[in-house]
């Protein structure tokens, strides 16, 4: 069997040729016999061309991302609260957001973690660093140590423009962050309002800030609980096991 594994809308990157994209991939989504998507709306699109798609979210390593000890390199020496961000500083990084919140707010500090796209991202990550004492760029970290960098977050966030390539997405961070218990505001788009239970949805500059307040005040045991419950539900094992489930039926149904 062909499978494709749908994560993105590719035609929607910045460097992609978007005519080349969507005739190549036509051509994939015919030639399947099964495709998994991530979205829903990547899901919507490819049922014109292929009856078999099936929608698989993205999900969390739930053992890589628990508590654990913090070692000496990875400790942070900034003030709390910390707000923090994990992931690459790409063109869908609402920079203006990040300002905002930094002026408005500036007895929280803001920590960004990953590598930058572009030499123009990067520079003006640096110029946001020097007129703003309060946001900290730490660069690129390594898997390993990214969740005891999250493990000092007092809210995360999910700071993106919201644009055709986002609105297609099922950001893994939220999933990362859920399951250390951790409060996360986002930028809204349609394919989060399955988490609204467990995270908050800003709708503008001024609600993005004001939900990180709020979620920063109201955090609680309970609510830590929840949102690591809600991670262990949604694990790369159980999507693997379900892909199976799919993948199974369908070879037996073509014997």
């Amino acid at each position: 069997l062909l499978f494709y594994d749908c994560v993105d809308e590719w035609s929607e990157f910045s460097n992609a040729s978007k005519k080349v994209v969507n005739v190549l991939e036509e051509k994939i989504i015919e030639k399947a016999d099964l495709i998994f998507t991530t979205a829903q709306a990547l899901l919507q699109k490819r049922k014109k061309y292929n009856k078999d798609v099936y929608l698989v979210p993205n999900a969390v390593d739930v053992e890589h991302f628990k508590e654990k000890t913090i070692s000496q390199k990875n400790k942070l020496k900034i003030k709390k609260p910390l707000v923090g961000y994990v992931g690459v500083i790409y063109d869908w990084f609402d920079m203006n957001i990040l300002e905002y919140c930094a002026e408005k707010k500036d007895d929280f500090n803001f920590v960004i973690i990953g590598p930058s796209s572009s030499k123009a991202i990067e520079e003006e990550m640096k110029e946001f660093t020097k007129k703003y004492k309060n946001i900290f760029w730490l660069g690129e970290k390594s898997y390993q140590d990214v969740p005891e960098y999250i493990q000092q977050f007092d809210v995360c966030i999910v700071p993106f423009k919201i644009n055709e390539l986002i609105k297609n997405v099922d950001p893994i961070k939220v999933y990362e962050y859920l399951a250390m218990g951790k409060p996360v505001v986002s930028t809204y788009w349609k394919e989060l309002e399955k988490f609204s239970s467990f995270i908050a949805l800003g709708l503008n500059y001024e609600d993005f800030l004001k939900k990180i307040e709020d979620e920063y005040n109201k955090n609680s045991e309970g609510k830590i609980k929840e949102r690591r419950k809600f991670a262990e539900e949604n694990s790369w094992q159980k999507r693997a096991e379900k892909m199976m489930e799919i993948i199974n039926k369908k070879l037996n149904n073509n014997v």
